[in-house]
């Protein structure tokens, strides 16, 4: 067991689904963690800055800062929300589970099954 300034420290051994959840709860900690202060300060203080020239910029810079941290979040969000499905035991329970899994989604997938003809049989005689 570890020992840190004279302290056994607990290790416990971390899941793939704790590290994905926890990961999924801090993206959407940082993001609306973001989103708020921007909204409930940033707007209205730079809504006073004179001259308007200023003001405009300002706000284009501070939302090309943060719509850059934005779309990190909302990507590892779409990540891991996706993990979440799959470990709930929802994504590779479904044909578009299935599909999304093998990285195959396309129209008429299953066609040449059924003998190239969508109303074809299944045994694929016409």
């Amino acid at each position: 067991m570890p020992v840190a300034a004279g302290r056994r420290i607990l290790r416990l051994p971390m899941s793939l689904y704790e590290l994905n959840i926890t990961i999924h709860v801090l993206a959407a900690i940082f993001w609306l963690g973001g989103m708020f202060p921007l909204a409930a300060v940033g707007a209205p203080v730079l809504r006073a800055v004179e001259p308007s020239e200023l003001r405009a910029r300002l706000f284009r810079d501070l939302g090309r800062k943060a719509r850059a941290w934005g779309w990190i979040a909302i990507a590892i969000l779409l990540l891991t929300g996706v993990g979440n499905l799959y470990f709930a035991g929802l994504l590779h329970r479904s044909a578009l589970g299935d599909a999304a899994l093998r990285g195959v989604v396309r129209p008429g997938a299953g066609v040449e099954a059924r003998g190239g003809h969508p109303d074809a049989p299944a045994s694929g005689r016409t």
